[in-house]
């Protein structure tokens, strides 16, 4: 297979251009994050299929209780195992996680912990939640509140938890770069921070505690550990992982990596060096000059990767060339820094058509990720503006040609970044970042210039869509159909707005009937607290304000009700501030979420809210199941249908046969 060549003399390998049908992959795996070393089949890890954990993913949380039970969070089945030591097999608990908002339900969770007293906490981070449940029985104990930040836009983010031996609940909150000391029952006592005086705490992540009460806590883009006593005080930092071996509570030893993130079990161990051989690269052109290779990768520390190029007229198996010696490979370039990023060099190959990557991947502290590869052709630099007597002579040509490339490459850099820039412009394109802290989210930014804040939990389609819906929401704002453009690009769902100035029920003259559908301009519209009118307990209520002669006409004036299918996780807080944003600022609206239930006052308006469906028929046997919809009917023996009625007929003994 020959891949195609993209327009613009350059060939893409990547997750999305794909890496070719016919590459010959040896020791290293292809997936969507990228090319990386394949770990090895031996050991039981805690991803092997065959092992104890029986094909879990890396858990997001793990705890042990005193019995010496493990309890792990599977990510990928949303469920809480616990692990026993003497059966050695995991066994999902019962009617906890599963996704969702509702109670029980957990919806991105990460940190889990277990007290010596048998509570189960589980940080659910996308929910805002901390859930805790008994062990004995699982019945769910408390759910916390919303612990906001007194908006409803910046709710906290409850990532880790741990659980000290006095009792107290510590959670980290990815955030805002706060650690939230609960009690028992889930009230907060305390809220740390700071590091020390003077130097807040970033977005904290990972947490856990010693048998003294200290807390060790994980902050994004610190290298170290910050230790913090019984009362928030910083303690010291840690640095290096034997500084972290201390004993927790109850029991289980705590060690980090160089990034500060807590190790719950041992990974499968990796290839030490595995090799890329790409599917032969057409340039369509006779000898062509290839000109560079630019890889986007992540190279640990320890790692590298070296780039390797062979050429040649004529179209060869990829299999024949990835046997080929390493002397008919030439480029020979290894990429040894450290960090993430892009990095290129020149090809030296010969000219020729056709051109295979080799790519040797080398294990440092981890796996180096090659997550694109760009190859560059023909070769044009700013040789070509020399006057010729500059590569008459081959081995100054080369060098002559590889040291203008230096600067090629950033003007390059640069001419592509004014070609791109198009780009950020447009709401459907500009890009963002993939979490909390992560990237250049260049989408809020753009929001920013049209007066939008972009609630981060949102899905980047639907804020996608806000933005490039901001110049239709500005002309319909204050009005019902923005209110609902707005809240349906928010949640998803397509809500209904209700004016309370249409549930009056004035009479009009020779236009109208009294009735229960009818009322009379008057002050029992509103039953205002007046004496000689409505002054008798139980038939008044109190009003702090306003007119009593206009009262009726008030009492529906600027007020409207959203209603919005409660589906998909739709929080009431979100859509409320929606509602304030896009609603006049003279009015009132309330939002209600709408439940597949019917609540009389609350939710039961026909054609708005509310659908009457026919009288279900009789459950017969054999043919129905019981539930909602469901009726039960006489029995086919039955000639009449049952008289009894209590308090009338119902003397046993007398008017009533129990058999």
């Amino acid at each position: 297979m020959t891949l195609p060549v993209k327009r613009g003399r350059r060939v893409l390998l990547g997750p999305v251009k794909g890496w070719g049908e016919d590459a010959v992959l040896d020791g290293v795996t292809v997936d969507d994050g990228g090319l990386r070393l394949r770990p090895l089949p031996a050991g039981q890890g805690l991803v092997d299929a065959h092992g104890w954990f029986g094909g879990l993913a890396a858990p997001t949380g793990t705890a042990a209780d005193c019995g010496g039970a493990v309890y792990v969070l599977d990510p990928l089945a949303l469920a809480i195992r616990r692990l026993d030591p003497c059966e050695e097999f995991f066994e999902e608990l019962p009617c906890l996680a599963g996704v969702g908002s509702r109670p029980r339900r957990v919806r991105g969770a990460n940190g889990l912990a277990v007290s010596r007293w048998g509570d189960l906490y589980v940080a659910d981070t996308e929910n805002y939640r901390l859930q805790a449940f008994s062990l004995k029985g699982l019945v769910l104990r408390w759910i916390t509140a919303d612990r906001s930040r007194g908006s409803a836009e910046q709710p906290w983010r409850p990532f880790d938890v741990a659980v000290r031996c006095d009792g107290r609940i510590l959670v980290t909150d990815a955030a805002h770069g706060e650690l939230h000391v609960l009690a028992a029952d889930g009230r907060r006592l305390a809220v740390w921070t700071d590091e020390e005086p003077g130097v807040p705490l970033k977005p904290t992540t990972h947490l856990a505690v010693d048998a003294e009460g200290r807390a060790y806590v994980v902050q994004e883009g610190r290298e170290y550990v910050v230790v913090l006593d019984r009362d928030g005080r910083l303690v010291r930092r840690l640095m290096r992982v034997e500084e972290a071996d201390v004993e927790l509570d109850p029991g289980p030893r705590v060690r980090f990596d160089r990034y500060g993130r807590p190790l719950a079990a041992t990974p499968l161990p990796l290839s030490a060096q595995g090799t890329f051989v790409s599917s032969p690269l057409d340039s369509g052109i006779f000898r062509c000059e290839w000109h560079r290779v630019a890889l986007t990768s992540s190279v640990p520390s320890g790692a590298s990767v070296v780039v390797d190029t062979f050429t040649s007229e004529a179209k060869r198996p990829s299999g024949d060339v990835a046997a080929l010696p390493d002397e008919a490979w030439r480029t020979g370039q290894v990429n040894g820094g450290e960090g993430e990023g892009e990095w290129d060099c020149l090809v030296t190959s010969p000219p020729g058509r056709y051109l295979w990557l080799r790519l040797t991947l080398r294990r440092g502290a981890d796996t180096p990720t090659v997550r694109k590869v760009s190859i560059e052709f023909p070769r044009e630099t700013s040789m070509r503006f020399l006057p010729a007597v500059y590569g008459e002579e081959p081995e100054s040509r080369d060098f002559t040609a590889r040291f203008l490339s230096i600067f090629d490459a950033t003007y390059d850099a640069l001419t592509t970044r004014a070609d791109e820039m198009a780009s950020l412009f447009d709401p459907r394109s500009t890009p963002t970042a993939n979490g909390a802290g992560s990237g250049k989210d260049f989408l809020a930014w753009l929001g920013s210039w049209l007066g939008l804040t972009l609630d981060r939990s949102l899905p980047v389609e639907r804020r996608r869509e806000l933005v490039r819906q901001a110049h239709k929401l500005y002309e319909l704002r204050g009005t019902p159909e923005g209110v609902r453009l707005h809240v349906k690009i928010v949640t998803g769902a397509e809500p209904m707005v209700l004016e309370h100035f249409k549930l009056r029920r004035w009479l009009w003259v020779e236009a109208a009937r009294l009735g229960r559908t009818s009322a009379v301009w008057g002050g029992g519209i509103v039953r205002r607290l007046q004496l000689d009118r409505f002054s008798w307990v139980g038939s008044f209520q109190l009003v702090d304000g306003g007119d009593p002669l206009s009262d009726p006409f008030h009492v529906f004036a600027h007020q409207f009700t959203v209603f919005v299918p409660a589906i998909g996780g739709v929080r009431r807080e979100l859509v409320q501030a929606v509602v304030d944003a896009a609603k006049p600022a003279h009015t009132v609206g309330v939002v209600e979420l709408v439940q597949p239930t019917l609540r009389v006052g609350v939710q039961s308006m026909i054609a708005l809210d509310t659908v009457v469906g026919a009288y279900p028929n009789e459950v017969r046997e054999g043919k129905a199941q019981l539930g909602r919809g469901a009726l039960l009917g006489a029995s086919p023996d039955e000639s009449t249908r049952p008289t009894l009625r209590l308090g009338k007929r119902s003397r046993i003994g007398s008017t009533t046969l129990i058999d």
